[in-house]
């Protein structure tokens, strides 16, 4: 599975705000597997990229790819069930079990899914 971004740019960002960004405006191919950091300042687009990929949002230009479709092609249950297979996140305000590293509270999900495939 990979996740690419083709000319992606929030629909609120002025025309030039974007500029320099190596996400922002860009051809950006995410494989599985590969371990991405954005480091960005305070306003830069961070948190809103998360909500792209994640489904949260979409008031954004260009065209995001998951797994060969079109985001926004993607119904509910689409989007439900993309995020059960392939993709995790961890909010920024950190909804975490304090007991459990972050793989292991990544893990949940993917634990819990196998009891609410038996109803």
């Amino acid at each position: 599975m990979e996740i690419l971004l083709k000319q992606v740019i929030p629909s609120y960002f002025s025309a030039d705000q974007g500029n320099g960004s190596d996400i922002w405006n860009n051809e950006l191919c995410l494989k599985k597997g590969e371990r991405i950091h954005i480091v960005a300042p305070s306003g830069s687009g961070k948190t809103s990229l998360m909500h792209f990929l994640y489904g949260l949002r979409n008031e954004y230009r260009g065209e995001i790819r998951l797994g060969g479709k079109s985001a926004r092609q993607f119904s509910a249950e689409d989007t439900a069930i993309w995020r059960q297979q392939h993709l995790s996140i961890v909010f920024q305000d950190l909804r975490l079990f304090p007991d459990h590293s972050v793989y292991r509270n990544l893990e949940v999900k993917r634990i819990l899914q196998s009891y609410r495939d038996w109803e």
